[in-house]
């Protein structure tokens, strides 16, 4: 602990650390040694994010809320990457966002997630800026807080095998950076409403994963109609004002789609928050376009 203590108070005035890294991808173990560490490090420096992440299991994540360190989680992170050389894994996907966000709602903590920018290991691909777009909007759809990208620069000196990633190892920016770019001031606008509300359920709509949470026909907002694979529509709320929200992402990462919906009438007039600048913005028409 006096170690622990001396390497957060080492760094704690340093304006551009925000909090420390913990541990990877720990695999479950039963009450591990590192969970007294959480505290210690906050201790030292109560703002501090303890950067800790779960494989996509998400074996031990329960276990760690229960524990003495779990008034001390920040977030609960999780990876799971979904772009594999054949196919996408969108039941993995749906299955372990649904699973942390059930956990985080019943711990009162924020959840987090890593989207995967890079294909490694000759069995997972490189995504496109329009798959990293959708992999971003269904992780803030299912109520994360905080995005992550696996990897940001393109790793060197490792044994694994990676592909190009957003930027590469000298810094110089891929053809991808320009949609991250995009993806991420998208986010930042949407930011302080995301922050404000819980994300209570998610529904989808069309294609079938194998995990699909259907809508339900009573639900005060439905599609209509929706071109290509369906939508992920993601209820939330605003626990302190009691405002409803709902998400809409295109589930269709190769083309764009056009949603219908009918609104219940007592839900009143729709605003939306513009991806421009975050502000409410009354909302005309009954229809919305998706990008993929």
């Amino acid at each position: 602990d006096d170690d622990i203590t001396a390497a957060a108070q080492k760094y704690s005035h340093i304006p551009g650390v925000i909090g420390y890294f913990l541990i990877d991808e720990p695999g479950f173990q039963s009450q591990p040694p590192f969970y007294h560490c959480f505290k210690a490090f906050r201790d030292a420096m109560p703002e501090a994010d303890v950067h800790f992440n779960f494989l996509g299991d998400l074996a031990g994540m329960e276990e760690l809320m229960q524990s003495e360190a779990g008034p001390y989680v920040d977030y609960l992170m999780w990876d799971a990457y979904i772009y594999l050389n054949e196919g996408v894994r969108d039941n993995v996907l749906f299955n372990c966002s649904n699973r942390v966000r059930e956990l985080g709602l019943k711990y009162g903590v924020k959840t987090a997630q890593y989207v995967q920018s890079c294909g490694f290991n000759n069995a997972y691909r490189r995504p496109d800026g329009d798959e990293l777009r959708y992999n971003v909007n269904a992780a803030l759809a299912y109520g994360n807080k905080q995005i992550a990208y696996f990897t940001y620069r393109r790793p060197e000196g490792v044994t694994e095998s990676f592909t190009p990633a957003i930027v590469n190892e000298d810094g110089t920016r891929t053809d991808v950076y320009d949609a991250v770019k995009g993806i991420n001031t998208a986010a930042l606008q949407l930011g302080p409403t995301l922050m404000s509300v819980e994300a209570l359920e998610v529904y989808h709509t069309g294609e079938e994963s194998g995990v699909n949470n259907p809508l339900p026909a009573d639900f005060f907002l439905q599609p209509t109609s929706s071109s290509g694979r369906g939508l992920i529509v993601s209820y939330m709320k605003n626990l302190e004002t009691n405002q409803n929200y709902v998400m809409l992402v295109n589930r269709d990462y190769e083309n764009a789609a056009t949603v219908s919906f009918t609104v219940d009438e007592a839900a009143g007039a729709l605003q939306y928050v513009s991806q421009a600048d975050g502000s409410l913005k009354a909302l005309t028409g009954s229809s919305v376009e998706l990008a993929p």
